[in-house]
């Protein structure tokens, strides 16, 4: 090969060259990511910033239910319920009094337990009408409980008038006038009950007496 076929080869590879760098650094600087393209697995951890995010661009519907703690609330954002200063009452009371029981060796007698009895009462059952939490029974008779003689008083459930037993039940003996019971029972709703009274095997030194009791809705 001659010189001058050699400098015409030079001459025309250098701007093929230039040409070919230029024309690939062009079409390197112009290229763009498809859409598409980018998956969770191809951004790094902590890469995306607050400042990446567009206003608003998240809402309830991207945050994980429940994952949110009053820490993350700004103040106020839930308003404070102020704690009552008169507390509501929680319990009713109850009472039942009579004038006339019967006191001989073991009788029995069925009182209204809500209410007054000026003898033997006619209407001795009362309906509940919702169920009914019953507690804190207090008997007070007219005389102590004298000679070995004692009374027994029961407030009693069932839902029939022949299914009906004890729920609380205290009795009043050894020369005092007045028991407690600590018990505490649910009358179902629709129940039927009442207040019985029993004297001891050798009577109840008394005829009168009065009854209370709490009632509240469980």
């Amino acid at each position: 090969m001659n010189r001058r076929h050699l400098a015409t080869t030079a001459l025309i590879s250098v701007p093929a060259l230039v040409l070919g760098l230029s024309i690939g650094g062009g079409a390197y600087a112009a290229q763009k990511i498809g859409k598409n393209l980018v998956v969770t697995k191809s951004i790094k951890n902590g890469a995306v910033t607050s400042a990446k995010l567009k206003a608003d661009a998240v809402d309830g519907s991207k945050v994980k239910n429940g994952s949110l703690s009053a820490a993350d609330l700004a103040p106020g954002t839930i308003p404070t319920i102020p704690t009552p200063t008169t507390p509501t009452p929680s319990k009713s009371v109850a009472y039942a009094t009579s004038t006339q029981i019967f006191d001989g060796n073991n009788d029995q007698t069925l009182l209204n337990p809500v209410g007054n009895d000026t003898g033997i009462a006619a209407v001795s059952f009362v309906i509940a009408p919702l169920a009914l939490q019953v507690a804190d029974l207090h008997v007070r008779t007219t005389a102590a409980q004298t000679g070995g003689k004692s009374l027994k008083v029961s407030l009693e459930a069932g839902t029939t008038l022949g299914t009906v037993a004890p729920v609380l039940t205290c009795t009043v003996s050894g020369g005092t006038s007045e028991c407690t019971s600590s018990q505490t029972a649910t009358i179902p709703a629709g129940s039927f009950y009442t207040v019985r009274t029993t004297a001891g095997a050798t009577g109840a030194s008394t005829t009168q007496l009065v009854v209370g009791y709490s009632v509240r809705v469980p």
